[in-house]
């Protein structure tokens, strides 16, 4: 079994690479490029990216770049909703501090103020 042209397979190899694909390349997570590479490997003939391309596409499943695109987004987005939330907590931290040190000012003058009413 051998290649019919460099970017073509014959039928009996590219039901191979269907195969292959369906059962490995969703959770591969690895782009159709490192995918090809992998599947001439294991399978034991060359394999360029527009195969993989093909047998994802009849195949339905989604490019991993945009799985993996989604979890980036994904993450960013929880990201940037800690975001705010630290920010807040910093603020209540500053605003608990102050309020001590308003405590200790007002502890202070009342201190003063009885002492002076005293001379």
């Amino acid at each position: 079994m051998t290649r019919a042209t460099p970017n073509k397979l014959t039928l009996d190899l590219m039901l191979r690479v269907v195969d292959y694909v369906r059962a490995n390349y969703a959770h591969s997570q690895l782009s159709e490029r490192e995918f090809a590479a992998k599947a001439g490997e294991e399978l034991g003939f060359p394999i360029c990216v527009s195969n993989i391309n093909s047998a994802r596409q009849a195949l339905s499943i989604p490019p991993n770049k945009t799985v993996k695109s989604r979890q980036i987004q994904a993450a960013k987005a929880a990201r940037k909703a800690e975001v705010p939330e630290r920010g807040v907590n910093l603020i209540l931290d500053e605003l608990h501090a102050l309020n001590k040190q308003v405590a200790n000012l007002t502890a202070a003058i009342n201190t003063l103020l009885k002492a002076v009413g005293q001379r």
